[in-house]
């Protein structure tokens, strides 16, 4: 058999209409697209909402027989991520509340430079002090508050492995550009002197 014959997908496409988000529950991704090939490649994941709506996904691969690596993102309406994979799995759930959301899955062999983002969300009550996971393949990461008085009144921690703060900032200090570089931080933390809710998103390596 050919090489390019070895290295096809079983799968190349999908698509699924996600149910509305519900809001009192956790975001639950559903499976969207599974796929293997003989031999590994390098493959353009490309993601789209033909309903023109938010979504997260997961993918899960590996580009040999390991257990291979996962990265979790946010899709505004569309993106493409580019990986080395011989097996690969797509999960994907709605982010808006009131609309089903049809999102589109293709993944044709090729390679381009890609850049995605992770967004977590919450609210803050003065005096809380609110820890946030680093999600794999992180760069950078910014905050934005939905009041804006208050940035002067939340600060972020950048924490390394050995519970040591490294960094802070007030939110209304926040670097330039793609926001904090993350490093070696193994963890984050919000701390509040007022109320309000947040977002955290994070600049991807892939």
């Amino acid at each position: 058999m050919a090489r390019g014959g070895r290295s096809q997908l079983s799968t190349q496409a999908d698509v699924k209409t996600l149910a509305p988000r519900s809001l009192l529950t956790p975001i639950t991704l559903a499976d969207h697209l599974n796929a293997e090939a003989c031999e590994g490649a390098w493959r353009l994941i490309e993601l789209a909402s033909l309903s023109n709506l938010p979504f997260q996904a997961e993918l899960r691969w590996s580009g040999g027989r390991g257990a291979g690596a996962n990265v979790r993102f946010t899709v505004s309406r569309g993106t493409r991520i580019c990986v080395f994979a011989r097996t690969l799995t797509v999960r994907t759930a709605n982010l808006a509340a009131g609309d089903s959301n049809q999102v589109v899955v293709s993944v044709p062999d090729g390679y381009a430079d890609t850049q995605n983002q992770f967004e977590e969300e919450g609210s803050g009550e003065q005096g809380d002090s609110i820890p946030i996971d680093i999600p794999p393949f992180a760069q950078f990461v910014r905050i934005g508050l939905a009041i804006p008085t208050a940035y002067s009144n939340v600060n972020v921690e950048l924490v390394d492995g050995l519970g040591t703060v490294r960094e802070s900032h007030q939110l209304d200090q926040q670097p330039g550009g793609n926001g904090i570089p993350i490093g070696a931080a193994t963890q984050m933390r919000l701390n509040f002197n007022t109320s309000t809710e947040y977002r955290v998103v994070f600049v991807l390596a892939l």
